[in-house]
């Protein structure tokens, strides 16, 4: 049973969020009870509303470290300095590299092959000055090297942000080796049914659906 209860509302945008109250004092309340205990829930709803904040924040984190660690792709971060600061769990499939071994070494000097690394070095030297560059928000393909010193073809996608001041990159990278294989063996194929029909005795065409000739071999022009 209360004799005196004191209930303050919080709002907000615009809308109640909470109410804070009190009640049984000896005395009646007056204005600096209602100031006090507006300060008083407008403290603790600002604390709650930080842990808030960085619980969104924990969980955005933890999806994006989810994301980046399931990622078929390689995803690696350099620091202003051209150091490899960040290798996710493809990157090491990929190169070879276990995390702890790569983490801070020059990512030109470990991964590109000898005769790409003058070129590295000055475009990157450029990229440090201004953030700019050939590669920035281009995808190219490029050639790469395992940690057994095996040469690979990548298809690497490129991208600049500035923290503290500083240019920092971060790069996706994929093995396509099983991609250039078979485009590799589509292209010896056609070259060979090529020299097959240029080289055949018999007589070989193609024509359209129509009947009209698109292509004849030279045994045509010999036996007619």
């Amino acid at each position: 049973h209360l004799e005196r209860f004191l209930a303050i509302p919080v709002f907000r945008n615009g809308e109640i969020a909470a109410v804070v109250g009190l009640g049984n004092k000896a005395e009646d309340y007056g204005p600096s009870d209602v100031e006090q205990l507006r300060l008083l829930m407008e403290m603790i709803w600002n604390v709650v509303e930080r842990l808030k904040a960085e619980e969104a924040l924990a969980e955005s984190e933890e999806r994006l470290r989810k994301i980046v660690e399931t990622a078929q792709d390689a995803v690696i971060l350099l620091d202003p300095e051209g150091r490899i600061a960040f290798w996710n769990p493809a990157a090491e499939r990929i190169f070879g590299y276990t995390a702890s071994e790569i983490l801070g070494r020059d990512l030109h000097e470990v991964l590109a092959p000898e005769r790409f690394r003058e070129a590295h070095r000055q475009a990157f030297a450029h990229f440090q000055r201004t953030g700019e560059g050939a590669g920035i928000g281009q995808v190219a393909e490029m050639a790469a090297l395992r940690k057994n010193g095996e040469e690979f073809p990548a298809e690497l996608a490129l991208s600049a942000f500035r923290l503290r001041g500083q240019w920092h990159g971060i790069g996706i990278l994929r093995d396509i080796s099983a991609r250039k294989a078979v485009e590799e063996a589509l292209r010896r194929k056609s070259q060979e049914l090529e020299d097959f029909f240029q080289s055949s005795l018999d007589l070989l065409c193609i024509a359209d659906f129509e009947g009209h000739f698109v292509r004849m071999n030279p045994q045509w022009e010999s036996v007619l």
